[in-house]
């Protein structure tokens, strides 16, 4: 945390050093910016569009793999909730492997399991797109969960896979907590209620994942913290989302997923222009517009800024133990229930 040591204060480096941090957002290669900002463990994905082939994403999953062996000392693959109490205990930064859709699976549900044993422990059936499960969060007609959407929370469900609601439609989610027997949750989303954009979740969608046992990850991502009239979110704007959840669904059911992946001006331009119609129209123009930076809040560059959070809500009056349960525990309670339901065969 040498960045920001700086920048904090130290009864917040203190407690931010102490806890079980963990990120639901987009962890990605390099981890010097996990490391440097005290996570524990962080979701990375794995198949997303850009992969859109089992053989892409194999190879998406080898390359952590081999980082891993290049750096055991740092690194870390976490399949139970005990391997990211471990990952405490040694200083590593454990990562589990996620889907941002799940196209490359087609039709044949046994990949689920196939992949859950290599490390994908969390899946979210769309990108933004509609595709064989359900609806994703663009598509204007939100026809809702399929048949195979429903045998595939069911294979989920039998296999310890925790399923993710974000990028969905907001019928398809509700259909998606329907079905579901194990809690799920928002990887990495807002509040609609402060920020009217398609991939935020409304406060009846956010308690409807309370009551399941869930939890909702605040994002840093600024697109869907913008509400279009006031200055550009920063930190406090973070904040002001994670407040009004608390205030919605509970301390138990926050956490905070970044969304921070490693891009530069280029990539973002592409993105914002592939996905025009999920991104604020402040976004397109000066000094906005094709600009990295502006991709997180004011204040936070990379995962390594995570302390000033921890700070930010020290500010606003939360006690240390609530900011553990957002920072981690939360989060840690589900993944214990949910993968250690599996039992995997021994052949």
């Amino acid at each position: 945390m040498s960045q920001v040591k700086e920048q904090v204060e130290p009864r917040a480096l203190a407690l931010h050093k102490s806890a079980i941090v963990i990120d639901t957002g987009i962890g990605a290669l390099p981890f010097s910016y996990q490391k440097e900002g005290g996570v524990t463990a962080t979701h990375v994905t794995v198949y997303d569009r850009s992969s859109d082939t089992i053989e892409g994403t194999i190879a998406n999953i080898t390359r952590y793999l081999n980082n891993v062996y290049a750096h055991p000392e740092d690194l870390a693959i976490v399949m139970t909730a005990d391997d990211i109490r471990a990952c405490k205990k040694e200083g590593k930064v454990g990562f589990f492997f996620g889907f941002s859709g799940m196209g490359c699976i087609g039709y044949n549900l046994n990949w689920i399991e196939i992949f859950s044993r290599i490390g994908v422990k969390s899946m979210s059936f769309t990108y933004n797109e509609s595709n064989q499960f359900g609806c994703g969060a663009g598509d204007r007609n939100d026809t809702g969960l399929t048949y195979l959407g429903r045998r595939a929370i069911h294979e989920m469900n039998r296999v310890g896979v925790v399923v993710d609601l974000y990028h969905m439609r907001d019928r398809t989610a509700q259909q998606v907590l329907e079905t579901s027997s194990s809690p799920v949750i928002f990887s990495h989303s807002n509040c609609r209620a402060l920020a009217d954009h398609l991939r935020n979740a409304s406060d009846s969608l956010m308690r409807a994942v309370a009551e399941q046992g869930g939890v909702m990850c605040i994002s840093v991502y600024a697109p869907l913290l913008d509400d279009g009239t006031g200055p550009f979110p920063t930190i406090e704007t973070i904040v002001n989302h994670i407040d009004h959840a608390v205030s919605v669904i509970g301390i138990d059911h926050v956490g905070i997923g970044t969304d921070s992946p490693v891009m530069d001006d280029t990539n973002w331009l592409m993105y914002t222009l592939q996905h025009r119609d999920a991104i604020p129209s402040r976004f397109f123009k000066e000094p906005y517009y094709g600009k990295w930076q502006y991709h997180r809040a004011a204040g936070f560059r990379t995962v390594a800024d995570l302390p000033k959070i921890t700070e930010a809500l020290i500010k606003r009056g939360y006690s240390d133990h609530d900011i553990l349960r957002i920072l981690g525990t939360n989060r840690l309670r589900i993944y214990e229930q949910v993968w250690g339901k599996y039992h995997y065969v021994k052949a």
